[in-house]
């Protein structure tokens, strides 16, 4: 796997989940394995706990496997790399400007998600949604915004 794909990842995902070692349990923080191969993602979290205290902390590993090439492919397609704070994992295209894509988004505490639906491209403007029709409906509204965002300024 190429040592750039594997930063870039580990960066998207320690974006938002990054707890700092602690400097009173052993063995705290959290870890991003990357892989290649079918995407998927797991996340094991594990409370430790002070030996002699009640001070605890949240160990997390996060296994994330992605396809091999992806970052090339979302290069070739001019895909970003990062929609609505999404960390985009695959993208095919269906149709003109509406691409079948897989990214993981962000849950709940230490939850990340795998989801798979559409993305919308048009210039600078990108939108995730579930369905075809909702990806052109969402990156119609969208261009719209921006372009009545460009008259009244």
């Amino acid at each position: 796997m190429n040592p750039n794909t594997q930063q870039y990842v580990e960066a998207q995902i320690l974006r938002y989940r990054h707890p700092k070692p602690s400097r009173w349990v052993a063995g705290g923080g959290t870890h991003v394995e990357v892989t290649e191969g079918p995407v998927k993602v797991e996340v094991k979290t594990k409370k430790l706990w002070h030996s002699r205290r009640s001070w605890s902390c949240t160990s997390a590993v996060f296994n994330i496997s992605i396809p091999d090439g992806f970052e090339e492919g979302l290069t070739i397609l001019g895909l970003p790399a990062v929609v609505d704070g999404c960390a985009l994992i695959s993208a095919v295209p269906v149709e003109d400007r509406v691409y079948s894509a897989s990214w993981i988004e962000q849950g709940v505490g230490f939850e990340l998600r795998l989801v798979v639906g559409y993305i919308g491209i048009a210039g600078a403007t990108a939108v995730l949604a579930s369905t075809i029709t909702g990806a052109k409906a969402s990156l119609s509204r969208q261009c719209k915004k921006v372009a009545v965002g460009r008259l009244t300024h």
